[in-house]
């Protein structure tokens, strides 16, 4: 049985703390999604908060791509949208908020990846469902979280919700302080 259990949702007064140049020498975008996004791609960005990880992805992404950033809080989406404008690569991203109990997104993605993010969400199997049927066939989905605020076991847990719906994992990229997995959905390998 998965665990309910929530750090508290990011509040959007603090968002500037996801987006530090520390953080970016940390975690740099383009090293961690390079190996997974290719140009053309659809790219969901579950939790995409002010943009960390969906203006980069914008650019791995090409003139072809779509981003679609996607957050419970309009205030995240719209420092995103604000942060992007003046950027070559925003007519490449869009922005969809969701509501606490469902996506109520019907985008069909190469590449799905939450980062940073799942501690915060309180029904973490439902979400990780919704984010695989975002999924075509042979998709990715890229999972990472802090190991501060996920437990080796909700990590553990998480990953096995995403195989009990046809998921297998291709790989676990490590960073610094994280716990990371790529699945790639059912009839499909990795791109």
């Amino acid at each position: 049985m998965t665990r309910r259990h929530t750090h508290g949702i990011h509040p959007v007064r603090l968002a500037g703390t996801l987006d530090l140049r520390l953080r970016r020498i940390i975690y740099p975008p383009e090293k961690i999604l390079g190996p997974w996004v290719r140009p053309g791609m659809t790219v969901v960005d579950f939790g995409c908060g002010p943009g960390f990880f969906a203006r980069p992805a914008a650019e791995l992404v090409g003139p072809d791509g779509v981003v679609v950033g996607v957050d419970i809080q309009q205030g995240m989406l719209d420092l995103l949208r604000s942060k992007s404008a003046s950027d070559p690569a925003a007519p490449r991203i869009r922005t969809h908020l969701c509501a606490p109990d469902r996506l109520g997104l019907d985008a069909k993605a190469d590449l799905v990846y939450s980062f940073y993010v799942l501690h915060e969400v309180p029904d973490r199997a439902r979400v990780i469902r919704e984010l695989c049927g975002l999924l075509k066939p042979g998709g990715l989905l890229f999972l990472m979280d802090f190991v501060i605020t996920m437990t080796k076991e909700e990590f553990a847990e998480m990953e096995q919700d995403a195989q009990a719906a046809g998921f297998r994992p291709v790989a676990r990229p490590k960073h610094f302080l994280s716990r990371g997995v790529v699945l790639t959905a059912p009839d499909g390998g990795r791109p």
